[in-house]
């Protein structure tokens, strides 16, 4: 019998990132200042930290939670924490204190870090069963300074949880995931492909979107992989701050929600010339849908757009898509596009029979791959998850004959208006297409003839138009009427989603 001849070397921190000379980590201090470091100087502090853990006796598999910005001290962490065999567990510091409550006492953290100045509200919260806090800055820092960096780091297995990350609960109360440490690696090489983002050592790539949301770690584990320098933003930013930084730092990646890049948009347009950006900039779209004139509006910057989906469960990246330049009318949405490597996709029908790849036939998104999760902690049993390790996104989709997905709509947002099953999606491209429309999302409503009718909600910039005659009769037939609702602001989760409970709650009872 032929054995390989090649070494099994595990896919883990300790292994996995070793010296990465040129690369810079630039951190946004809150006054605005920058502040760079050497790549190799905060792998050194990950290390100090990650034997600090063990000189504090955590355990293998005992979990370590952030509830931390977007700054060095969380990278630090999401680097840290899974070298000394803990489970890094980052939390949203906006989180409603009932489900931090609630996710701490599932997870029984050892360890708390927070940022300076929150340590009295959090213990108050948690009380004296609680873990034990500790404010990064000058307080992790002493600890550090006496830590060993080259303290041998103890064998690992690839399979051992790296990461406890929970969806963002918009639909009740929030799912948990773990992802393991060759799950997270093999993410953050594909990443780094070209069928991913294509990054590389003279990259730069800017880290809008912190660890807790999606376990987007993976954009700033892509960059320490691939010897790219890192931006980290510390906070939100209004666009003219993010368009301020992606100049000073020369950022040629950076990636958010679709809709927060609407606004940087506005802000280029508005101020022609002000921000020379990067001639290889690349701005990565997900979590909400991507329309061509958003495309076509960055393309007259010189910026190039990826689309991508993913969720929480699939660590995030499945699909990535380029768009090529849309036609000026064209309001149509951005597919969703083409599995990455290791990363399987399907569309099935109500019966879970697959439906062929014809740009057609409408069904469920199933994936699977080697980094999608198998199931949910503490719900084993789950339902969301089919024979064979597919996992039932709950995303209605096509896809074309050369693999391309097209989302239409989540399958609970969908509108059953008589025998059709209408996807919100493509109904509000065509209103949004509107000059006087900002933003708008559409519900379906109790009707008593057809069983749902569309009720829109719009935030506009102008007069209401004719909300019924920019719905062509293909999408919804003559006969159905609408409800429109103009408001303010549309409700919105900590993600950013549209929160579409809140959206009918704030409608009020409508039928």
């Amino acid at each position: 019998m032929i054995r390989a001849t090649t070494p099994h070397v595990p896919l883990i921190a300790s292994r996995v990132l070793t010296r990465r000379p040129g690369a810079m980590v630039t951190t946004r201090e809150p006054d605005g200042r920058l502040d760079r470091l050497p790549l190799d100087a905060v792998l050194d502090r990950a290390r100090r930290l990650a034997s600090w853990l063990l000189d504090r006796g955590v355990r293998p598999g005992e979990a370590v939670a952030t509830v931390l910005g977007n700054g060095r001290a969380a990278f630090e962490a999401t680097l840290g924490v899974p070298m000394s065999r803990a489970v890094l567990h980052p939390l949203n510091p906006a989180l409603p204190d009932v489900v931090l409550v609630d996710l701490l006492a599932r997870s029984a953290d050892r360890l708390l870090l927070c940022e300076p100045g929150d340590r009295p509200r959090l213990q108050a919260l948690l009380g004296p069963r609680g873990p034990a806090i500790v404010e990064v800055g000058a307080e992790l820092d002493a600890h550090l300074q006496t830590a060993d960096p080259m303290r041998e780091m103890p064998d690992l297995d690839e399979s051992h949880p790296f990461a406890l990350v929970h969806t963002s609960g918009t639909t009740g109360l929030p799912k948990s995931v773990v992802h393991s440490h060759r799950a997270v690696w093999l993410h953050a090489l594909s990443s780094g492909l070209t069928s991913g983002f294509g990054i590389g050592r003279h990259d730069t790539l800017l880290s809008i979107v912190p660890a807790y949301h999606a376990l987007a770690i993976g954009f700033p584990l892509a960059a320490a992989l691939h010897g790219a320098s890192l931006v980290l933003p510390g906070a939100p930013l209004p666009p003219t701050a993010l368009l301020d930084l992606l100049l000073a730092t020369e950022t040629t990646l950076t990636g958010g929600l679709s809709t927060s890049f609407a606004a940087v948009l506005d802000a280029l347009d508005e101020f022609p010339g002000r921000w020379p950006l990067h001639p290889d900039l690349r701005i990565v779209c997900g979590g909400n849908a991507l329309h061509h004139p958003i495309v076509l509006g960055f393309a007259r910057h010189g910026v190039e757009l990826v689309h991508t989906w993913g969720m929480t469960e699939t660590g995030p990246l499945a699909t990535t898509h380029r768009p090529s330049l849309p036609a000026r009318d064209d309001p149509s949405p951005v597919p969703q596009g083409r599995a990455v490597p290791l990363v399987d996709v399907r569309v099935v029908d109500e019966y879970g029979s697959e439906l062929p790849w014809d740009d057609a036939s409408e069904g469920e998104l199933q994936v699977r791959g080697a980094w999608i999760t198998g199931s949910y902690a503490w719900e084993p049993e789950g339902t969301a998850f089919a024979e064979g390790g597919w996992l039932r996104t709950g995303d209605r989709v096509t896809i074309a004959p050369d693999g391309c997905v097209s989302l239409v709509g989540r399958i609970k947002d969908g509108l059953r208006i008589g025998s059709r099953w209408v996807g919100p999606g493509s109904l509000e491209a065509c209103v949004r297409a509107h000059d006087n429309v900002v933003d708008v999302a559409i519900i379906g409503v109790p009707d008593r003839d057809l069983g749902e009718r569309p009720a829109v909600a719009l935030v506009l910039r102008g007069p209401c138009p004719d909300v019924r005659a920019l719905i062509p009769d293909t999408l919804l037939p003559s006969a159905v009427a609408v409800d429109v609702h103009p408001l303010a602001a549309l409700p919105r989760g900590p993600t950013g989603k549209i929160d579409r409970q809140a959206l009918r709650a704030a409608l009020g009872p409508v039928g």
